[in-house]
């Protein structure tokens, strides 16, 4: 996608960063290809330190929750929830709405 933009939570491609680490991406892409601005947290052998950097790389590992957009202006839908009404969880509940009344897409 040219001109889009890529954000949510990966993890790296440890076969490029000789480690596993977690990834946040906040990608810009161009007409020239990918503008990337990535950042990486990654935990040491110990498991007690860490430290955030560029992420070199235009991939990612096999996990991601990622959302792509144009970047356009248009309709978004607003949740306000105060309190659960059923047994669903708040994400299966939106899948579930989102699914019955958006059959189209």
């Amino acid at each position: 996608m040219s001109g889009g933009y890529v954000i949510g939570a990966s993890a790296v491609a440890s076969k490029l960063l000789g480690k596993n680490a977690e990834l946040v991406n906040n990608v810009k892409t161009g007409k020239d290809g990918v503008v990337k601005s990535m950042y990486t947290k990654i935990i040491d052998d110990k498991g007690n330190d860490y430290e955030c950097k560029e992420y070199p790389h235009n991939e990612f590992g096999l996990l991601g929750n990622l959302f792509l957009c144009r970047g356009l202006p248009g309709k978004v839908i607003h949740v306000t929830a105060k309190i659960r009404k059923g047994s669903l969880n708040f994400i299966n509940c939106m899948n579930k709405g989102l699914a019955e009344n958006f059959t189209d897409l």
